[in-house]
């Protein structure tokens, strides 16, 4: 079994991993129609198709210009011609929302001293303002575009850039995707890899093996050797909820005859509950709890609307962290947006575009 306790950077992929690429979709839902998700399908299936064979053709263009053509054909596609429900979208994107584990997930993992970092498709002007509104920025060691490899992922010069920035070597990553092609392409590059199946998909056949599959991204945490895992409400922990309660003869005896003690499975799948004499639900103990034990796959590996964290580009409100900032440039970046200058602790590295004019250089993020 693979040891992942001497990991030393934790990598995340960002769209359908840290942020939840269906909550524009989700927030304009009743102004969409009945075609929501089937638009939503679409976008995503074409943002996707679009990277790989501009990648493939060597006609690259950065993630914005591919996400607002994958959206223009995903409405040709519904029949929604509404050019203001368009420009919502794409404003959308740039406040797109986190999963609700991501933002306690990395800042546990940097309290803990361990690297982190983000690899993603998205350009520079995405990523910024992304990374900004769902506070992530003082969490993160360096945010990672592949404009500077100027081709997407899964190509093994993407994966290159964390082990240029980073310096570290590729079996000392960790890297997280839910996205069974990332998964697939980053560990035939050589890291380590743990698959986010939320959806709970079979694996693809493909070269490259996941050493773990998680349901969540708090399940890195005990990958790494931080805290032991917990059960989560959905249906493929409430099977392993099952594998787990222990058998009749494990449970606690009753102390005396008289009043004979009951101990029940808490309902919410965290193990063993508190004895109640009178029979009714007891109270999960932190010493009754079994965890969950962490599947390890020898096999290749696959790939929700958080609500929306205050602030965005620029600042996150007055109880947030600091403004992400690049420095020399003051880029509008949406509609009200600003990139202001300023040089921080974390490094974005990036190359190519931001809002499709080139700035080849090295961006710091604070």
């Amino acid at each position: 079994m693979t040891n992942l306790q001497d990991i030393q950077a934790c990598v995340f992929d960002a769209y359908g991993t840290l942020f939840d690429f269906s909550s524009p979709m989700q927030r304009r839902r009743e102004k969409i129609g009945p075609e929501a998700d089937r638009l939503n399908l679409l976008w995503r299936q074409k943002q996707l198709e679009y990277s790989w064979l501009r990648s493939l053709m060597g006609a690259h263009a950065d993630f914005w210009q591919i996400t607002a053509e994958a959206l223009d054909y995903a409405m040709a596609a519904c029949n929604i011609t509404d050019k203001a429900l368009r420009a919502e979208l794409m404003e959308l994107y740039l406040s797109i929302s986190p999963y609700p584990e991501a933002l306690a997930t990395v800042e546990k993992l940097k309290a803990a001293k361990r690297r982190t970092a983000i690899l993603s498709n998205g350009s520079v002007m995405m990523l910024t303002a992304a990374v900004n509104h769902a506070r992530l920025t003082p969490h993160l060691d360096a945010v990672l575009s592949i404009e500077e490899a100027g081709v997407y992922k899964p190509h093994r010069r993407t994966y290159q850039l964390v082990l240029d920035r980073l310096d570290v070597q590729p079996y000392q990553v960790l890297f997280v995707s839910a996205n069974a092609w990332d998964v697939a392409g980053a560990a035939h590059f050589g890291f380590q890899v743990a698959w986010c199946n939320r959806a709970g998909n079979p694996p693809e056949n493909l070269p490259g093996k996941a050493v773990a599959e998680i349901a969540s991204l708090d399940q890195v945490l005990p990958l790494v050797g931080l805290c032991p895992p917990t059960l989560r409400n959905n249906t493929r922990d409430a099977r392993h909820a099952a594998e787990v309660q222990p058998a009749e003869a494990e449970r606690p005896a009753a102390k005396d005859a008289d009043h004979p003690a009951t101990t029940r499975p808490h309902p919410d799948g965290l193990g063993q509950g508190r004895s109640d004499r009178r029979g009714r639900d007891p109270q999960p103990t932190a010493t009754a709890r079994r965890p969950l034990p962490l599947r390890r796959r020898g096999g290749d590996e696959q790939g929700r609307d958080g609500a929306a964290q205050p602030g965005g580009v620029g600042g996150v409100g007055a109880q947030g962290p600091g403004p992400l900032h690049v420095p020399g440039r003051n880029r509008a970046v949406g509609r009200g947006r600003e990139v202001r200058d300023r040089v921080g602790a974390a490094d974005f590295v990036a190359g190519g575009s931001l809002m499709g004019k080139g700035i080849g250089h090295k961006v710091m993020i604070s």
